[in-house]
C-alpha cells in the first residue's frame, strides 16, 4: 500500500536540506479561509455573492481593490515623506512593487540628484 503523499513534506525536506530553520507548533493548526475576525455565517454570504457574479463583476471588483490598494500606498507614503514630488511617490511606489533595482532603473534621470 502506498503512503499518502503530504503536501508540505517535498517543502519541509527542502528546507532542512537548504539549513532554514522552521518553527514547530505542537498543537493543530487548523487553515480556514474565512478570517479569524469574521462570522462563518457572514463570509458564506460573501463567498456566495462572489460565486453569483459575472466575469465581468469580479473583473471590476478586483479593479476596484487594485485602485484602493495604491490608494493606500500611496497615502502612506506621502503620510511618511511630505515633502515628495509626485515623481519621487512613483518611485517609492515603484521600489515597494517591484523592489529597488528595478525601481532605481526605471527612474534614472528622472529624480534629482541628492
Amino acid at each position: 500500500m502506498r503512503r499518502k503523499h503530504h503536501p508540505g513534506a517535498c517543502l519541509k525536506r527542502w528546507f532542512e536540506r537548504v539549513g532554514v530553520v522552521t518553527s514547530s507548533y505542537p498543537g493543530r493548526v487548523v487553515h480556514s479561509a474565512c478570517p479569524a475576525d469574521t462570522d462563518p455565517a457572514a463570509f458564506a454570504v460573501l463567498v456566495e455573492r462572489w460565486r453569483a457574479m459575472t466575469i465581468q463583476e469580479r473583473a471590476e471588483l478586483t479593479q476596484q481593490l487594485c485602485l484602493d490598494v495604491e490608494r493606500l500606498a500611496r497615502a502612506g507614503i506621502v503620510a511618511r515623506y511630505p515633502t515628495y514630488s509626485e515623481i519621487e511617490i512613483c518611485r517609492e511606489l515603484a521600489r515597494r512593487r517591484y523592489g529597488t533595482a528595478l525601481a532605481d532603473a526605471a527612474y534614472a534621470g528622472l529624480l534629482p540628484r541628492g
